[in-house]
């Protein structure tokens, strides 16, 4: 894409030497830091473990057969041998050699992550990569309730999580309203109506803000790993939500949990099963809709023909067949060129017992998966497969978009920028972006992932940056000169590195990716059909891309995207549903900069522009008593500064007694009176219910097979007892007339 080459090109600085320097205290680099996310320990290791093991066979089998060629053909055969057992862990060929050759291949994206869902803890979502074994436990908020012409204490957010050490993700996702509750892909009446909706619905969008906490555990997940994930990540969590709940006033945010389907149902039998059933869905969703995020629909459990299985069976075969032929080699190499140094035998198993060790840990990580996935039978965790019915396609041809196919019903196309570099001074102006985006009704999904660092970090990473001054400032408590004396002495370095660091809410290390998507619906039979399909999807998503790089840079100016194709997008990707970037042991080769706390506010900050698509209210000011004393409970009641609830509310015996049930809607009144009888029952206060309309059988269902079924007594006019409709039954009645007309 021509202009896409235009929104990555690289600004040119034009300094003025005689130009004053900032006085600003923010001004401390001209251009931030910013690096590719590659773990050069990990990535160091592992070239540095098989180059040393390649060379010590080639050198000694040299030094053995003073044969040049020989030992030069073996060092390049265990290379190749090497590639072809372990090409899936270099990072541009995760997918294999066959996919380097074909022009359009099916990926797997999410092949090697494996998403779990405690029992016990409903909001807590495991993530393990069983290739590199890193296991990560994430809770996920949803902004539910924006408060009007409120604006949030974004600085003193920011503050408090670079304190406390929390890396966040805050995400915005802007996508149409489409529901696939079913597969309809065999019915083609259906399904064609289902395509109308395509135009019903293209002006039909909705807005998700998430803000979303994580934590990591490498290796082996034993029951001390698990718990520390599970102890750090609601610690986390609740720092989080505390923070929130100070700073962003009349605000309300709700962690996302994966409900129980019985406890809905439960909870649902007082309201009308029609009007109610799609919400109730919806809320059994939330957390699965949140980690999908592009991805429409519920996840259903596809069933592969054999022909699938066994090809997938060979695959994982073949690759363990040569990691085996692999290591066997090496071993077996190695015993016979120590035995021919004339090592003995103790120390020949001690060589070999490390070079396996070596290569299991670095290379092959993912066999200690069969040791955590039989820990995993033993606790209390339910595997979900979020990607059930979701293929991904790569088409060579069009390397900067991912297509994805769901259900077989629905095509998705998304192409993704990430942030590559930031220029001081840099203008953020979220607000103008975000009303572009709604403006045009362009999809789009804006994923931030910040994470404060250490001042070993920022040491290595971020002092090559600094001005002039910056590094005077600086002088005696990052910066030693050797060859004179400091200009200040300092008692305590680290306590002043604190105080300059706390000016500017800390330095983050920031990942920020933007892309757009286009859809159709699509049922294509040939692959053929499914190509045009692709070109049709490009069509719309080419300019959308585009319009979304253009208004980015106008609105952040000096900072500059670039356009993620092949592998990249790949990570982006899957960055942008997992929501962080520890999820890769080697890193996730996108870009970072590192941005100071006060600069981050820009774009973290909740436009206004978000309240068209997300409930809004107007903040009101009063105090809900906190002392409320209850015989019965009905409700809770609600703190308007958070619109969460707070305390129980209900009656206590003495107004129950005295109770009057006025205004609202019959349905609604009726409810409450059923929610007042069925507390009474649970306290065993009997009441006794003249039933005109047949709806208080609900209490018969709700109460069934509990302890408080037989407590419940029906009796049906005209079965159980009878009623003369002449006489009233009581002597001297003087108001019999008025009993006639009540029944005629």
């Amino acid at each position: 894409m021509a202009d896409s080459k235009k929104i990555s090109k690289k600004y040119e600085m034009k300094l003025d030497e005689d130009s004053e320097e900032s006085t600003n205290y923010l001004d401390i680099w001209r251009e931030n830091p910013a690096y590719k996310d590659i773990s050069g320990t990990i990535s160091n290791a592992k070239l540095i473990s098989l180059m040393v093991l390649i060379l010590f066979i080639a050198s000694s089998t040299l030094i053995l057969t003073s044969n040049l060629y020989f030992s030069f053909g073996l060092a390049v055969f265990l290379f190749i041998l090497f590639l072809v057992a372990f090409h899936n862990d270099f990072y541009s060929l995760e997918q294999g050699f066959t996919y380097l050759f074909r022009h359009f291949v099916e990926i797997k994206p999410f092949d090697n992550f494996k998403f779990y869902m405690l029992e016990d803890d409903p909001a807590t979502l495991l993530i393990i990569n069983k290739k590199d074994m890193l296991n990560m436990a994430m809770h996920i908020y949803r902004v539910e309730v924006l408060a009007e012409n409120i604006k949030p204490t974004i600085n003193q957010f920011l503050y408090a999580l670079y304190e406390s050490k929390i890396p966040y993700t805050y995400q915005v996702v802007q996508k149409p309203i489409i529901k696939l509750d079913k597969n309809l892909a065999q019915d083609k009446k259906e399904f064609s109506q289902l395509r109308n909706l395509e135009t019903n619905n293209n002006d039909s969008y909705k807005t998700y803000i998430y803000f979303s906490v994580y934590f990591v555990e490498k290796g082996i997940l034993s029951l001390r790993k698990l718990n520390s994930l599970v102890d750090t990540i609601n610690v986390y969590s609740r720092d989080l939500k505390s923070n929130f709940s100070a700073n962003f006033h009349h605000t309300k945010i709700s962690l996302l949990k994966k409900e129980d389907d019985k406890k809905i149902d439960n909870e649902a039998e007082w309201k009308d099963s029609e009007s109610n059933e799609g919400k109730d869905n919806e809320n059994k969703e939330d957390l699965i809709d949140a980690i999908r995020t592009l991805i429409y629909g519920k996840p259903i459990k596809m069933v592969q023909s054999k022909e699938e299985i066994k090809s997938v069976s060979k695959h994982k075969i073949f690759s363990t067949f040569f990691r085996l032929i692999f290591i066997a080699f090496i071993i077996i190499s190695l015993t016979l060129i120590l035995l021919q140094f004339k090592l003995p035998i103790f120390y020949i198993l001690v060589v070999d017992l490390v070079v396996v060790c070596i290569v299991l840990f670095l290379w092959w990580r993912e066999l200690l998966f069969i040791f955590t996935n039989l820990r995993i039978k033993r606790y209390k965790i339910t595997q979900i497969h979020l990607f059930s019915g979701v293929k991904f396609y790569r088409f060579n041809k069009l390397r900067d978009t991912l297509f994805i196919h769901i259900n077989n019903i629905l095509m998705l196309s998304t192409k993704m920028f990430s942030l590559r570099n930031a220029i001081q001074p840099s203008f953020a102006m979220p607000d103008k972006f975000f009303r572009a985006m709604n403006n045009q009704k362009t999809p789009f999904i804006y994923t931030l992932n910040a994470i404060p660092i250490e001042r070993k970090e920022f040491v290595s990473k971020c002092t090559k940056q600094l001005h002039d001054k910056t590094k005077i400032e600086l002088e005696g408590i990052i910066f030693h000169p050797i060859l004179r004396e400091p200009i200040r002495w300092y008692r305590n370095p680290y306590a002043e590195y604190l105080n300059w660091i706390e000016k500017r809410n800390g330095i983050w290390k920031t990942f920020i990716t933007i892309s757009t998507s286009s859809y159709k619906f699509t049922n294509p039979s040939t692959k053929k059909d499914l190509i045009k399909d692709f070109y049709e999807l490009e069509d719309k998503l080419y300019y959308n891309a585009i319009n979304m790089g253009k208004v980015f840079q106008n609105n952040f100016k000096k900072l500059f995207l670039t356009q993620l194709r092949g592998q990249l997008l790949k990570s982006g990707f899957q960055y942008e549903i997992i929501k962080n970037t520890i999820f890769r042991l080697s890193g996730t080769h996108l870009n970072h900069v590192y941005f100071q706390g006060k600069k981050l506010m820009e774009f973290t900050n909740l436009s206004n522009e978000f309240r068209k698509g997300i409930e809004t209210r107007i903040a009101a000011e009063f105090n809900t008593p906190l002392y409320l004393e209850n015989f019965i409970t009905i409700g809770h009641t609600i703190n308007t500064e958070f619109l969460e609830k707070e305390v129980p509310s209900g009656f206590t015996y003495t107004q129950l007694k005295h109770l009057l049930i006025t205004n609202g809607t019959s349905e609604d009144r009726e409810h409450l009176k059923m929610k007042i009888v069925s507390e009474l029952i649970k306290a065993g206060i009997p009441s006794v219910v003249f039933d005109y309309t047949g709806n208080w059988s609900k209490l018969i269902h709700y109460f069934k097979d509990s302890r408080y079924e037989d407590r419940l007594l029906h009796f049906t006019f005209g079965l159980s007892f009878n009623v003369n409709l002449i006489y009233s039954g009581i002597k001297y009645d003087t108001t019999n007339l008025e009993y006639l007309n009540y029944f005629y």
